[in-house]
């Protein structure tokens, strides 16, 4: 028994492949098209629920809601150093702990491998000095205080109470130095009257050009409101402002400091923020596709040999970017057409279709005569 070809000739296989990768192409874009306007339809969606509230008071009628807020950041208490006693009027304060300790530097081999002093902000490991298992014999003290971070307590927007949570998102307005006034209760914490002030520092060396292994430099800086208000978003949650979650937090800017942000500006900070981001990128892989097939085309079975080099390399290129570039434009527009509606994209998605049993059945023709 005979069986009749479709068409009589093989489609050669480099056209199947080219095929193949500019129809990936398109629908990569449409699949980056999509993602960004759904993105885009969840900013819209989010940004919708978000109403904006007085600083004054909280309205129960929208607990459990997004909130928009515009207030001065204030704190019932001075922000206090439990580790030395230290307190300053503000709404953060941030101690920076580095001391002179031996590590080891690492090399390519043992004979690089060498132990040298340095400022570090946490304890290096005397265990880890040894060279090769053998160990050095020198050896750092424990670091008596870490670099830390303290909030205020009872922290306010206008007169309404902040979440720790969501306080320690907010943006500092105005940092300041304090670690001049922070100088005598660090001295008594450490028992030491060797402490002294070098450029906005705490150092305990002797001498600052040429300190010594357990000697310390800590500073200290204090976050305040200043006169501008802050703008935050929120989750209104009882008598409280609590943060929102971490999902519309990658979608919502959280805070804006420094002056009065409506909510629309939040929602068009987070649209402007999604963007075209996936459309581009899956433009740029689609361009990838693009060129790969366009490669297949032109240097199908042709002896490359002595062209494996940086200058041959990019000759090979260029006639493969000259017919790319006007295909993957093509392919673009055709992708954007798709993205159109959901009846063009029901209507492209079957014309791909089509397209790739066509190039199958064509390749897999064997011409007549091809015995069953």
């Amino acid at each position: 028994m005979t069986s009749t070809a479709i068409s009589g000739h093989r489609l050669p296989t480099q056209y199947v492949l080219a095929a193949g990768c500019v129809l990936a192409a398109i629908l990569l874009m449409v699949v980056g098209q999509h993602i960004d306007r759904r993105l885009g339809r969840r900013v819209d969606r989010i940004a919708a629920g978000i109403v904006s509230i007085d600083p004054a008071r909280l309205n129960p009628a929208h607990d459990g809601r997004l909130v928009h807020v515009t207030g001065i950041v204030t704190a019932q208490a001075p922000v206090v150093d439990p580790d030395t006693g230290f307190q300053a009027d503000g709404l953060k304060l941030t101690r920076q702990v580095e001391m002179f300790q031996w590590m080891r530097l690492t090399g390519a081999d043992s004979a690089s491998r060498t132990i040298a002093a340095r400022w570090l902000g946490f304890g290096y490991p005397t265990m880890l000095l040894s060279i090769d298992g053998k160990p050095d014999g020198r050896s750092n003290p424990p670091m008596p205080l870490m670099s830390r971070t303290m909030l205020a307590p009872g922290m306010l927007i206008g007169d309404l109470p902040l979440d720790p949570r969501l306080a320690e998102r907010i943006a500092p307005v105005v940092r300041q130095p304090v670690s001049a006034g922070a100088l005598p209760a660090l001295a008594a914490r450490l028992g030491r009257n060797d402490l002294r002030l070098v450029g906005g520092r705490i150092v305990s060396a002797v001498d600052p050009a040429a300190p010594e292994v357990g000697d310390l430099a800590i500073s200290y800086s204090l976050e305040v409101a200043g006169p501008a208000p802050v703008s935050l978003i929120a989750r209104q949650q009882g008598d409280r402002l609590v943060p929102v979650s971490a999902d519309e937090a990658r979608i919502l800017p959280v805070t804006m400091a420094g002056g009065v942000h409506d909510a629309g500006y939040f929602a068009a900070q987070a649209r402007a923020a999604v963007g075209h981001d996936w459309s581009w990128t899956m433009r740029l892989l689609a361009l990838g596709l693009v060129a790969m097939g366009c490669c297949v085309v032109i240097y199908w079975g042709a002896d490359l040999t002595g062209r494996d080099h940086e200058i041959g390399g990019i000759l090979l290129m260029i006639p493969v970017l000259l017919v790319a570039a006007p295909v993957w434009g093509l392919a673009m527009l055709l992708a954007l057409v798709m993205g159109l509606t959901w009846w063009a994209l029901a209507l492209g998605m079957a014309g791909c279709l089509a397209v790739m049993v066509w190039l199958t059945l064509h390749w897999l023709d064997r011409g007549p005569g091809q015995q069953a």
